[in-house]
């Protein structure tokens, strides 16, 4: 809940952040990009490093990296000051969702994990909807930094939990010894051609991005600019989708444990409502209607618990020795998408200063469908993967 509060503050505090930093709109997106891609760049090396060190160790890590990066985000009056601090953001963030993924593996039954896992999105929600409207409030009454240095005591509260509460697993387990470079790239190539591992990678890559593009930097100014939707009702609207992520999150997950074999045909069926959505906004003729935008919401809302199942299918098809890995890859497909969508759409949308606000955005919301394209053939290709992991074979025999 912490690490997506720190992730979501600039949908809030984006306005405050143009004045106090003087930056343009395309440097605030800078921001948020920066963010995403240091976020992305660090998940195999994060899933490498909690299968060496463990969860406990990276969740400490983490927060710790994410209260100093946003202590520096309350004190610094310049913009690349306000970029490293978010970059810091993305890095302790990276440490924080596989971290707990490898505690649920390994303190909760099969059958329950895929309900934890989605419930563990919903409580995320519930920081991204704490950074919304209560931030906003806040640093209209109290002030830029008094308002960021008081959240970044969440993260100190939080490490000390993990420190203090927090063990790997229910028996005690030693630490294995470092591997040396080829053997760490070898292991991280012998995770990736584990056909679960690619149909994970694939399931997250297709769904997490919409959610991401919508809600962190481009959903509000589409609706304001392209739809003429109202300030207010635009607000609720970039809302709506974490809200379905915290009311829905936890009976997607329950449906999706019942029916452990439908799993590639479930992130098929999201793709492909949230594509017809998008495609029934993007093609109205004038102004789509809020009923038409509420439901895109709802649709882009169930994308994010539904990319959830990319780490279940991990959970059972790569053996515990990778898991740390395949997680980190697979949250990489997610978020590797979220970047290049989100760049692609900055760049069109520049590009078409020119034309009318309306016409550019629809244009630049198109670049959702080669990515939806190349997401859904891919999981289509990979979706008769092995469901029981592999044994873990011992050191020095051959793979």
């Amino acid at each position: 809940m912490v690490a997506a509060f720190y992730r979501s503050a600039l949908s809030a505090a984006g306005p405050a952040a143009v004045d106090r930093f003087d930056i343009t709109a395309t440097q605030l997106g800078g921001l948020v990009v920066g963010q995403l891609l240091v976020y992305a760049a660090m998940q195999i090396p994060v899933g490498m490093l909690v299968d060496r060190f463990g969860p406990r160790c990276l969740l400490v890590a983490g927060a710790t990296v994410m209260t100093c990066a946003q202590l520096g985000f309350a004190v610094t009056g310049e913009y690349i000051g306000a970029l490293v601090a978010r970059m810091l953001v993305g890095t302790g963030d990276a440490m924080i969702l596989i971290s707990v993924l490898r505690l649920v593996t390994a303190w909760f039954p099969p059958r329950r994990s895929m309900v934890m896992v989605t419930t563990t999105a919903a409580v995320g929600g519930l920081g991204a909807l704490a950074a919304a409207a209560p931030l906003s409030r806040s640093l209209l009454a109290f002030g830029w930094t008094a308002t960021l240095l008081v959240s970044a005591s969440f993260g100190v509260v939080v490490g000390v939990l993990a420190l203090v509460v927090v063990r790997d697993t229910p028996r005690r387990s030693g630490k294995c010894a470092p591997d040396s470079l080829p053997t760490i790239i070898r292991d991280v190539q012998v995770t990736w051609r584990n056909p679960g591992t690619k149909l994970g990678f694939w399931s997250h890559f297709a769904l997490l991005f919409p959610f991401n593009v919508f809600c962190l930097l481009w959903g509000y100014p589409y609706l304001i600019q392209s739809e003429h939707v109202a300030r207010e009702t635009a607000a609720v609207m970039v809302g709506l989708p974490t809200a379905v992520v915290v009311a829905g999150g936890p009976l997607i997950g329950a449906y999706v444990a019942r029916h452990s074999r439908l799993r590639p045909t479930i992130v098929m069926a999201v793709l492909a409502g949230a594509a017809l959505t998008w495609t029934a906004a993007l093609l109205w003729p004038g102004d789509a209607p809020l009923a038409l935008l509420g439901v895109l919401a709802v649709a882009v809302g169930i994308c994010a618990p539904a990319s959830m199942i990319g780490f279940d299918v991990v959970r059972t098809s790569v053996s515990g020795s990778q898991l740390g890995r395949a997680t980190g890859i697979v949250n990489f497909g997610g978020f590797g998408a979220s970047v290049l969508v989100v760049l692609a759409i900055g760049i069109v949308i520049d590009a078409g200063s020119a034309s009318p606000p309306a016409e550019t955005y629809r244009w630049a919301m198109c670049l959702q469908y080669p990515v939806w394209l190349l997401g859904g053939i891919q999981v289509w290709r990979y979706r008769h993967c092995p469901r029981q992991p592999p044994v873990d074979r011992p050191a020095g025999t051959t793979m």
